[in-house]
């Protein structure tokens, strides 16, 4: 199976070199690597072009978002497997080779993720905050006892419902299952489609299209996750920045929203659906001071889903916000 690897790029001129020699790095060279630059204007692309006897390069029209770079990087490739990777991560060297081997032990596989690390700014390693993504995708591989059918519907519920797969610039997908003028289409009806991210749409969108095929986890940590400055949602330390997080979120939460509404009898993952577009929404009042709506959201999300930690956590945010407003909350943050 060929592999053709696939880096976003928007102003990450910091981060993109070492991002590229973690691919050249690979003990199983991918046989294409395509960049797709969405217009930076630093000095990224100058830093791109000068592995260009190693790299396809592709800068976007316009700057289109994630999403839109990621769907233009997918139409250029020739290869069976399509890996990802964020111009800011970085591969550890032997991930394409865990992920050749995973594919080729099971052709029915349509798409494969693996453990993570973390890492700030300076390459340092880092705890993260959100360690439930790796404590649930632990239990996932705990109740699943190699058992990989098991795991297979573990994981899907996982990704569809929101409990913690990490996909980014772990996940690979077969692309033989992939119609993606259908999934581009989709994406573009949709509204916001230069805010949504390219991870959980496309994976919510191939999962239920092929509900007969496999997704599997390699429980290995083959690639950084670089946390720095305001590339994840926690680091929101004012109004303007947390609201177009949040408008990014529910951008993500539309399509996936979309494509699980198709199938009624996910009850559980429609639920889980509904409720995280609720949360974003939560959020979004909470914000701009239209109190009495978030309060509402609140009751009905505290009654139907958080469990005790994330009461806690939310009623204390609540509280803050409405004593000393949205801006001070943010900035003490």
């Amino acid at each position: 199976m060929k592999i053709s690897t696939i880096v976003t790029v928007y102003n990450l001129e910091k981060y993109i070199e070492e991002c590229l020699h973690s691919i050249f790095a690979q003990t199983q060279q991918p046989d294409e690597i395509i960049v797709v630059d969405d217009c930076s204007t630093d000095n990224s692309a100058a830093i791109i072009k000068k592995y260009a006897d190693k790299i396809k390069y592709i800068k976007m029209p316009k700057n289109s978002g994630v999403l839109l770079a990621f769907i233009t990087g997918i139409e250029a490739a020739a290869g069976d497997i399509l890996s990802f990777l964020d111009g800011d991560d970085s591969w550890h060297t032997n991930k394409l080779e865990e992920i050749l081997k995973a594919f080729l032990a099971d052709e029915n596989r349509i798409l494969i993720t693996h453990n993570y690390e973390c890492i700030d700014g300076n390459g340092n390693n880092r705890a993260y905050n959100n360690d439930d993504t790796q404590h649930n995708t632990a239990e996932i591989v705990k109740k699943s006892l190699g058992d990989t059918n098991k795991m297979d519907r573990l994981l899907r519920n996982s990704i569809l419902c929101y409990k913690g797969v990490w996909l980014g610039s772990a996940f690979c997908l077969n692309k033989k299952y992939l119609d993606i003028q259908k999934f581009k289409q989709l994406m573009v009806f949709l509204p916001d489609v230069e805010l949504a991210y390219q991870d959980h749409p496309i994976a919510a969108f191939i999962l239920l299209e092929y509900l007969d095929k496999k997704v599997f986890y390699i429980d290995k940590i083959l690639f950084k996750y670089r946390i720095f400055g305001n590339n994840h949602s926690g680091k929101s330390d004012n109004i303007d920045s947390a609201l177009h997080t949040i408008k990014k979120s529910q951008a993500n939460h539309i399509r996936t929203k979309y494509f699980v509404a198709q199938h009624p009898n996910l009850i559980e993952e429609n639920k889980r659906q509904k409720r995280a577009f609720i949360y974003n929404t939560f959020l979004q009042q909470l914000y701009t001071k239209k109190y009495v709506s978030a309060i509402n959201k609140y009751f009905y999300l505290v009654f139907s889903t958080w469990n005790f930690k994330k009461i806690i956590h939310e009623t204390k945010r609540l509280l803050v916000v409405i004593i000393l407003g949205p801006a001070k909350f943010l900035g003490m943050k």
